[in-house]
């Protein structure tokens, strides 16, 4: 904690001598304070947590040329046209180095990341996620903390890796979008590579799982609520009030994970760059991987098979809102109408009767019937807000 409270102080030094927010420099190598960085936990054999280097001490790269450019000076009294060729090169330097500040839309662009690109972040955070949950337990209080100590920390855990899978979300149909000039050598629009943008939707459905969604076994009699006091705005508002509903756990996955990527700018996007790159994901393999992961039966217990109802849910629901959305376009419209035709044929298909998809499918038709009356209205995970967590 003295270390995240350092980093915390030079950051905001950082702000009082005029730099901005930069949330693309964890991409090379926690490249400046001025990102906000998750902790990098290490899991031991044992299963317990190493944060021996959770956070970053000292500036970055990113901060020394930014320092650098805008408060040193050249040679005494050099010509105007000297001291921008001057400044040009500092900017140049960095830029060759791949020391940069981000655009907001480049898909790097991500607060609380800490890797070289999404991809590889997200692959290195859902282990850790997974360990840390697993050996979650009321152990873990302090003798006399109150109880209700272990939900408010809760969704940190069974949500630590909100922020991956959001920042993996940014690459799947998205373009490298660098700040740049003319004659600096950077290329305006790169397509972000599609292998990379398979492998980040394969990593996005892996969390959809329902063995990924379950609480551990003996934690939820574990989450007791918080006394007679003011709320806490770190953990779940349970739709089941005092007690905490492990559906609204996989909710909260599901919305990031299946709201995102059912965004209509987004899936536009797919539409765009797949006819650009031909090896790049379309909106129908986007759709057809999701539906296929929320409707591929592979719950075992009927805990999961509640859980798997969830985020069945969520992909009927918002495939429905996509194609009734007027904002979206007409392709975009199109594609998600057909995805809730593949989710009713899907339901159709079902082997395993169970209320959601018998739900489901009467949604669906009367969607079909009239979708501006009866488009679903998504409900909330109650999961905390984002950040700053």
């Amino acid at each position: 904690m003295v270390n995240r409270l350092a980093l915390l102080t030079c950051h905001e030094v950082g702000h009082a001598i005029g730099l901005q927010h930069n949330f693309v420099a964890s991409t090379f190598g926690r490249g400046s304070v001025m990102d906000y960085y998750a902790p990098r936990i290490h899991i031991r054999p044992d299963g317990s947590a190493d944060l021996s280097d959770a956070y970053m001490q000292g500036v970055g790269s990113y901060d020394h040329f930014a320092v650098e450019w805008g408060y040193s000076q050249g040679k005494p009294a050099p010509s105007t046209k000297e001291e921008h060729a001057r400044l040009d090169a500092i900017v140049n330097n960095s830029i060759a180095k791949g020391v940069v500040w981000g655009n907001y839309d480049d898909p790097r662009w991500n607060a609380y990341d800490d890797g070289p690109d999404p991809v590889t972040w997200l692959k290195e955070v859902l282990p850790v996620r997974d360990a840390l949950l697993a050996h979650y337990r009321a152990s873990m209080l302090r003798a006399g903390e109150e109880n209700s100590m272990l939900a408010s920390r809760f969704a940190l855990v069974y949500l630590f890796h909100r922020y991956a899978l959001a920042a993996a979300v940014n690459v799947v149909g998205s373009a490298k979008v660098p700040l740049s000039l003319a004659g600096d050598g950077q290329q305006p629009v790169t397509i972000w590579p599609p292998d990379s943008q398979k492998e980040a939707l394969k990593l996005l459905l892996s969390a959809l799982e329902p063995a990924e969604l379950e609480v551990p076994a003996g934690l939820w009699s574990a989450l007791a609520p918080s006394e007679n006091r003011d709320g806490d705005s770190e953990r779940f508002t349970s739709s089941a009030g005092y007690v905490f509903n492990p559906m609204d756990g996989a909710r909260a996955v599901a919305e990031i994970v299946v709201g995102g990527l059912l965004d209509g700018p987004r899936v536009e996007r797919l539409a765009v760059i797949c006819q650009q790159d031909l090896k790049a994901p379309s909106p129908s393999t986007v759709i057809s991987a999701l539906i296929h992961t929320a409707f591929s039966n592979s719950a075992r217990t009927s805990n999961q098979r509640d859980l798997e109802g969830s985020v069945q849910t969520e992909v009927a629901e918002r495939l429905m809102i996509l194609a009734a959305n007027p904002q979206a376009t007409s392709e975009v419209r199109a594609t998600a109408l057909a995805g809730v035709r593949e989710v009713q044929e899907a339901v159709e298909k079902n082997p395993v009767g169970t209320p959601d998809l018998s739900r489901i499918d009467h949604e669906i038709k009367l969607f079909l019937e009239n979708p501006q009356q009866n488009t679903p209205k998504i409900k909330d995970s109650g999961a905390p807000t984002g950040p700053p967590v």
